[in-house]
């Protein structure tokens, strides 16, 4: 009976020290699990909690190259924002710098269109997306390439334009909805100029930088209406979504009219 006593005493021992080895086993591991965790890791850099929560919403790649960072409390406002955009991250911190009174949010928007680039910088330049249909965008940062042609291209008849001009059928029933309701209001528009294939572009804005010089066609010649021109494929005239009208300052005020007797339009656009 002692002998069985002793066994079932040795086997009682055996068990509570398997089961002490398994907790510290489990322990250990979940031990070293956290410390390779990305908790941990960015605790160790010096965020907090809820700065934490906001990192590891990015990738895991993303993680690794915060990870290589100092810690920077403004990183986490960026991240924030709704449009925030990880390749982007450098490029808001590099605007906030520069323009400290900037809100954050502004700061976002600003630097996703690229308005932190020169314009027309080649490390900015890249391909417009024109699976987009009507959405796609052409301008400084987003060019066409030279052999696009939009769909749906129809000629503006003379009641609404000069001579030679097209577009988009979306952007011509659009003008002529805005005609209809200017012509109510005692005002005539007329399309002064619109669809430009990327060829034609190309030659316009090469006559203003031959004449004026690159600098001044790139700087001058997308606004002032003489010179309303921008580089080929950077402009919506090229994908058929924008015109240009004119109307006469005689049918806004009769007595500028009479005053400076002109008949001298206004440029305006019109996008869809």
């Amino acid at each position: 009976m002692k002998k069985k006593r002793r066994l079932k005493k040795q086997v009682y021992y055996v068990l509570i020290g398997l089961v002490i080895f398994i907790i510290a086993i489990v322990g250990i591991v979940k031990h070293v699990k956290y410390i390779n965790s990305y908790e941990y890791k960015l605790s160790k850099v010096g965020y907090n909690e809820n700065e934490i929560k906001v990192i590891l919403k990015l990738t895991d790649k993303q993680v690794d190259e915060i990870l290589e960072r100092k810690y920077n409390s403004k990183m986490i406002t960026f991240m924030k924002q709704k449009y925030f955009i990880y390749n982007n991250l450098d490029r808001y911190l590099a605007y906030q710098k520069e323009n400290k009174s900037e809100k954050v949010k502004n700061i976002v928007t600003l630097v996703n269109v690229k308005a932190d680039y020169d314009w027309y910088d080649e490390e900015a330049i890249n391909d417009t997306d024109t699976s987009l249909g009507n959405l796609m965008i052409a301008n400084k940062f987003y060019h066409l390439s030279k052999d696009f042609v939009p769909e749906e291209l129809e000629a503006a008849s003379n009641q609404y334009s000069y001579d030679d001009n097209s577009a988009t059928k979306e952007v011509l029933e659009a003008f002529k909805n805005m005609w209809r309701k200017a012509k109510d209001e005692d005002l005539n528009l007329i399309i002064t100029s619109s669809y430009r294939s990327y060829d034609d572009q190309e030659k316009i804005w090469d006559s203003y930088a031959n004449k004026n010089g690159e600098e001044w066609a790139d700087l001058y010649a997308p606004f002032t209406p003489k010179f309303a021109s921008s580089i080929a494929g950077s402009e919506l005239k090229s994908a058929g979504l924008m015109n240009k009208c004119g109307f006469s300052l005689m049918d806004i005020n009769p007595a500028f009219s009479e005053k400076y007797a002109t008949n001298s339009p206004v440029i305006v656009s019109v996008t869809t």
